[in-house]
This record gives C-alpha cells, sequence and structure tokens, in this order.
C-alpha cells in the first residue's frame, strides 16, 4: 500500500499502455500516481495537487494535442512544480522560466520510473527552492528600490554641501586663490572656505570630519557655522588670531560630547593683504607647505592637537610668515598626503616630498592644481577613491 505522505505523480495523457505500466512501476516504488486526459474537466486541480506532473502524448500521434499540451504547462507554472514531457516532438519548446524535463519515446520503461521517481521525490524539494528564489527576487526588487531611494538622497545631499562651499573664491590683488575639491562619495568629510574678513584681511579654511559619507558631511556642515573669525566685545570689533579660531572650533565641537570619538582635524590661516603676512594654525592637520619662488618646498609646523576630542584641552601653536612674490601656500586634507610626501626621517620628521610635487611646485597655482586633477584621473582605483581629496592653493602674483 502506497503511503498517504508519499509524492504523487500525475500523467496527463491518452490512456495507451505505456502511460499504464508506468503508473504500476511508480506504485511498485512507494509513489502515488495517477492519469488525467489533457482535456479532463478537473485537470487544473490536478495539475496544482501533484508533486510531478508527466506529460505523454500518444506515441503513435506525438503531434496531437501539442496545443494542448503547451496550455497544460501553463497551468502548470501556477504550482511552481517540475514537469516531465515523456515524447514530446523534436520541434516542440516548452515556455520558459518552468523545471523541464524531456525524455524520448524510446527511453526503456525501466529507466523512465527510475527518472521519474527520483524527480518525485526531490520535488517538494525543488519547489521550496523555487518559492525561495522567487522571495529572493521579490526581496531584491525591493532593495534596489530602496538603494535607488538612498542614492537619490545621498545625490541631493551632495548638491546642498556643495551649495555651502564657495561659488568662487576671492580675487584681491597681488594674492591669487585655485582649489581642488574631490569627494569620495557624494557626500564629503572634507569642507573648505576663503573668504575676506574684512578689508585687510583674508582667511583661508580647511577641515577634514573623521571618515566620509553622511556622517563626516553634517559634521562639515557644523564646522562652517562653527567658524567664527571675528567677534565684537564692548562694541569694538576684533578679528581673532588663528589659534583664537581653533580653540573656539574645538570648544564648540567637544561641549556636544559626541558619541563614537567623532573628531576633526583642520587648518586656519589670515592673510594681511598689505604686508603679506601670512598666520596660521592647525590642529591634527597634515602640516601645510609654503612653496617659495623657485619651486622649493618646506612644511610650515605648528602643533596642535585633533579638534573635538573630549576631555581635552589642546594647544594651537601659531606660524607666522612673511610672504613673497612667487610664493605659494598649499593646504590639503590627507586624502591626498600620500601623493605629495613620500615619507619622513625618523629623527627629525622632516618630510620627503615626492618628485611629482617637485615638479608641481614650479607651477602657478590654477595651473597646478589643475595637473594634480589630472594626476589623480590616471592613478587606479581613481573611479572608487578611498577617501575624500580637497586642496586649497594661495599664490602671491608678481
Amino acid at each position: 500500500m502506497v503511503p498517504s505522505s508519499a509524492p504523487h505523480v500525475l500523467l496527463v495523457g491518452p490512456a495507451h499502455e505505456r502511460v499504464l505500466r508506468i503508473c504500476n512501476l511508480l506504485s511498485e516504488r512507494g509513489l502515488s500516481a495517477s492519469r488525467c486526459e489533457a482535456d479532463a474537466p478537473g485537470r487544473r486541480a490536478a495539475l496544482a495537487a501533484a508533486d510531478l506532473v508527466v506529460f505523454a502524448p500518444d506515441p503513435q500521434r506525438p503531434d496531437e494535442g501539442m496545443e494542448e499540451l503547451a496550455a497544460l504547462l501553463g497551468y502548470a507554472r501556477a504550482g511552481n512544480g517540475p514537469a516531465v514531457i515523456w515524447g514530446a516532438p523534436d520541434n516542440f519548446t516548452p515556455p520558459a522560466g518552468l523545471l523541464i524535463d524531456c525524455l524520448d519515446a524510446d527511453v526503456p520503461l525501466e529507466e523512465v520510473g527510475d527518472r521519474l521517481a527520483a524527480l518525485a521525490r526531490y520535488a517538494p524539494l525543488l519547489r521550496r527552492m523555487d518559492q525561495e528564489l522567487w522571495q529572493l527576487q521579490r526581496i531584491g526588487r525591493q532593495l534596489n528600490r530602496h538603494f535607488d531611494e538612498i542614492d537619490q538622497e545621498l545625490r541631493l545631499a551632495g548638491q546642498l554641501q556643495r551649495e555651502f562651499l564657495p561659488r568662487a573664491l576671492p580675487s584681491v590683488a597681488p594674492l591669487r586663490f585655485a582649489q581642488l575639491y574631490r569627494p569620495a562619495g557624494w557626500v564629503s568629510g572634507d569642507i573648505y572656505d576663503v573668504f575676506q574678513i574684512d578689508a585687510e584681511r583674508i582667511g583661508m579654511f580647511i577641515a577634514d570630519a573623521m571618515g566620509h559619507g553622511t556622517a563626516a558631511g553634517l559634521m562639515t556642515m557644523f564646522l562652517r557655522r562653527a567658524l567664527v573669525p571675528r567677534e565684537i566685545r564692548e562694541g569694538v570689533e576684533r578679528v581673532l588670531s588663528p589659534a583664537e579660531v581653533m580653540h573656539r572650533l574645538h570648544d564648540s565641537l567637544a561641549a556636544h560630547n559626541l558619541r563614537h570619538s567623532q573628531f576633526v582635524t583642520a587648518a586656519y590661516a589670515v592673510i594681511e593683504v598689505g604686508s603679506l603676512e601670512l598666520h596660521l594654525a592647525r590642529g591634527g592637520h597634515p602640516y601645510p607647505l609654503h612653496v617659495d619662488a623657485a619651486g622649493n618646498v618646506r612644511e610650515l609646523r605648528c602643533d596642535g592637537g585633533l579638534l573635538g576630542v573630549a576631555g581635552l584641552d589642546p594647544e594651537f601653536e601659531e606660524q607666522h610668515v612673511r610672504l613673497l612674490a612667487g610664493d605659494k601656500l598649499v593646504l590639503y586634507t590627507d586624502g591626498l598626503e600620500d601623493t605629495l610626501i613620500r615619507g619622513r626621517d625618523r629623527q627629525t620628521e622632516q618630510a620627503e616630498f615626492t618628485p611629482q610635487l617637485l615638479d608641481w611646485a614650479h607651477l602657478a597655482a590654477e595651473p597646478m592644481v589643475a595637473t594634480i586633477d589630472e594626476y589623480l584621473d590616471r592613478q587606479e582605483g581613481s573611479l572608487n577613491p578611498a577617501d575624500d581629496v580637497t586642496l586649497l592653493v594661495l599664490e602671491v602674483t608678481g
């Protein structure tokens, strides 16, 4: 007796001898087997209930009923189960997307019985796999829509962030400015600004929030708002020194006691237009570079700790330099450090500059920035950079 839980095989087709013999063979192998005509009234319910459907046209007239066979295969699709065509003509192509096995009409009955028995026992597994695949495809479509929405939001956030950057750099003779801004993603953890403090002074600011992406981008918005270059006290306006500006930035960040040890590096410079005196302070940021008219490069070294680390009260040392005609000041974020700095002396900590920087040092501000931009475009991985890159160049024209 065949158990009620045994896989069920439904053979669809005329009641010729081979179909009846296969039903007996399957029963001997412990499977439930039944047959129905292709045009039987209850075929839809029978197809849905079967674990395995076998379409067996009359081997003497295989071309008859092929249109009906194609329709029945469509019904089998709804059951998500496998199907076998036993003796279909050579020119018959089953519909795409179905689990279909084809057997020649002259395959020995014992082999047909073995193959049908194996397929029937694996049918529940195949059905579950097919259903799981369908679920995965549905989840994949949902994830794609979700990722498209996130991508669009990040695009808009990146556009908004760029709106906070200066649309045009100041032009005050004899000073000339150039900039390069290359976010690693839609939203950058870098920010920069060049602005006129008053009629006599221009400020240069560059900062790099830890990481990149949305969180770092939000931090840059906070930094720009917290940057206050001057104050009014008792009715008197006073321009703050770079060290004072760095202290206030640090205090503003540390006061929020941000989680996950969020910190920032930054550099801030004030240039006096008349005397060309440069006043500079930095906090954990790569040392600014001073390039003279002959193309000699040196770091402007001044101490200063990271900004925003709660519980610390860093000191910010100021560097003062008198600029001359042809001099350049270069501020950059650490995404560009390996391009400019080859290494450091272990004892003196003096930087060894890369050959390309020593070549670029002879260029004016705008050609220098354009050449560096082209160089980065040619590097491996330039379409998927590991970090944001920002560069500010101040040049004293002759």
